[in-house]
């Protein structure tokens, strides 16, 4: 995310502006739901796999994500006992089980660097977060299968709402 000051300095903002344990779970609704320091928003999907590499976009990482499934690195096929829940906050991505009672990883908002969807050969909703962290050139590309087209583009929207509100609010900060 291009133009914070300091990401120290940006986490300390948020973390002053104060947190409430009765903050109301938001699910998204529609496309133009606003973003806030207390939205959370719930996706049910599917983890295929993680793989590390370098920056690739649009065609070059579907065919690279391809690639990895011919491989045996990230899974063809999902199951039942795939499925995460993915919750989405102001600090960024957090993927546990079904259940919210183990966490499988955590992605800072601060980390991520590209969110793609598209449909791969067999119909299947595929979303790949890239993440890296500060002044590394390795990417990590989380894989997730979606059920729907409609979970997917929803999980890319909030991720671009949160962008841009985190964005607007470090243009506050003072200098």
């Amino acid at each position: 995310m291009a133009g914070l000051i300091d990401d120290e300095e940006f986490a300390f903002f948020l973390a002053k502006k104060g947190t409430d344990a009765s903050v109301p779970v938001q699910k998204p609704k529609g496309k133009e739901q606003a973003f806030t320091l207390d939205t959370r928003q719930f996706f049910s999907l599917q983890y295929m796999g993680r793989v590390t590499g370098m920056e690739r976009n649009g065609t070059s990482l579907i065919e690279y994500i391809d690639r990895q499934k011919l491989l045996g690195i990230i899974a063809k096929q999902t199951s039942e006992q795939d499925a995460v829940q993915i919750s989405l906050t102001r600090y960024g991505l957090k993927v546990t089980d079904v259940n919210e009672r183990e966490v499988f990883h955590r992605i800072p908002l601060h980390c991520i660097r590209d969110v793609t969807y598209y449909l791969d050969e067999r119909n299947k909703n595929i979303v790949v977060v890239g993440c890296t962290k500060t002044g590394q050139e390795v990417i990590t590309y989380y894989v997730y299968v979606a059920d729907n087209e409609a979970t997917a583009s929803s999980l890319c929207d909030g991720l671009r709402r949160a962008f841009q509100f985190l964005q607007a609010e470090s243009m506050k900060l003072p200098s």
